[in-house]
């Protein structure tokens, strides 16, 4: 399935291929993927935020309207950190208590 949210991040709940034909599917361009940020000093995902998940930017209300009419479904922030981000990482104690923020 996929998501974006009103900031415009659009994900999958699947995997990096689902996200990836179907932002192309809607003209998105390959080089706009953007992958979570791991810190130098952990090697680890930041678990900052929605933001950090591997995720398309949807820069404008036209392409957040292509989108919703391929199929992606709006949801809220929170939603996507519960249904998506948590899909691209290994659980680890930061993970676990910043996803325990939003339960």
């Amino acid at each position: 399935m996929i998501l974006f949210d009103p900031n415009g991040h659009l994900v999958s709940t699947q995997n990096a291929d689902e996200l990836h034909c179907f932002a192309l599917s809607i003209g998105l361009q390959s080089n706009w993927y953007q992958t979570p940020a791991v810190s130098r000093k952990t090697g680890k995902v930041s678990s900052k935020g929605p933001e950090y998940a591997a995720h398309y930017d949807l820069t404008t209300p036209r392409m957040m309207l292509r989108a919703a009419r391929a199929g992606a479904v709006m949801v809220r922030p929170r939603e996507i950190i519960k249904r998506a981000w948590w899909n691209w990482h290994t659980p680890g104690p930061n993970l676990q208590k910043f996803l325990a923020r939003f339960s």
